[in-house]
């Protein structure tokens, strides 16, 4: 009993010091069992407010709650069986609101369902490289099934689990810039970049991105460099028209020259009609006389 009761004092000391907030991302947690992975702990801290980093830095410093772990880069938080007894039937008054709401709790568990059925979907992807961690599997499955912004959800967290992958940050740069989100799809393609200096896609996205932006010298000068790295030129070539048109200075002559060089470029393989579509369409709508 004397064991028991020192248990109990120390958990409400330990409880006694944490933010409201801290204290319905702790609840949340443990209506999810003992051992929490990154993605609960993600959902738990958006219900709540709260950030990953917020929360786990709480868990470490209330010894005796848990222990907070990476296991190859995914973050992982274990709560001692004492400490989820005694969170079991605990609720807390926050903001005149009794917390956790069944409805969180269920949120939390439907979402989570929903991530582990993406995160083993099988990636048809012409880079599988990029989508070695649960979160970019997921995040490739999303952005298919049309879950836009619970793709780029997934695509982020990925990111922190897997940061050295520049296949999975051009990856979400291609997906930021098909939704037309340049300016965030420009900042992963220079990560990208970065970390794959001699590989021609990340520097044909980037180009192409660019070039949306209506930076055209850049767009050029990374699309040349794409080029030296062995991706097409017929390709390469509609990207720099792209970028002459959508320049505040427009080349129309130029962007003309590089259409009609890809066209005659362009090889006669199951691609062709694909990429012949693209280039018709670029000149009805950019080069009418």
């Amino acid at each position: 009993m004397q064991r028991q009761d020192l248990g109990q004092f120390l958990y409400d000391d330990a409880w006694g010091r944490l933010a409201p907030e801290m204290r319905h991302v702790m609840l949340l947690m443990s209506r999810t069992g003992d051992v929490i992975d990154q993605y609960i702990i993600q959902l738990c801290c958006r219900v709540a407010n709260v950030s990953v980093a917020a929360a786990s830095e709480a868990i470490e410093e209330s010894k005796g709650i848990g222990t907070v772990t990476k296991i190859q880069g995914i973050l992982q938080v274990a709560f001692n069986p004492e400490f989820s007894n005694y969170c079991a039937e605990r609720t807390e008054l926050l903001d005149g609101k009794t917390v956790p709401s069944q409805e969180d709790v269920s949120w939390i568990q439907k979402r989570y369902r929903e991530f582990v059925a993406d995160a083993s979907a099988q990636v048809r992807d012409r880079n599988t490289r990029a989508f070695l961690v649960p979160s970019a599997r997921a995040a490739w499955k999303s952005f298919q099934d049309g879950y836009i912004d619970q793709a780029f959800e997934h695509y982020e967290a990925a990111c922190t689990e897997d940061p050295d992958n520049g296949y999975l940050y051009d990856r979400f740069a291609y997906a930021l810039f098909s939704q037309r989100r340049h300016d965030a799809a420009l900042e992963k393609a220079k990560r990208a970049t970065v970390l794959l200096t001699d590989e021609p896609e990340p520097w044909f996205t980037r180009g192409m991105i660019e070039a949306r932006l209506g930076r055209a010298s850049d767009a050029v000068k990374d699309l040349d460099r794409a080029e030296s790295l062995g991706k097409p030129k017929h390709l390469c070539e509609l990207q720099r028209a792209y970028a002459y048109v959508y320049s505040d200075r427009k080349d129309i002559e130029s962007a003309r020259e590089c259409v009609e060089r890809a066209l005659r470029l362009a090889p006669r393989d199951r691609f062709l009609d694909k990429f012949a579509s693209e280039a018709t369409a670029f000149k009805n709508r950019w080069l009418r006389d």
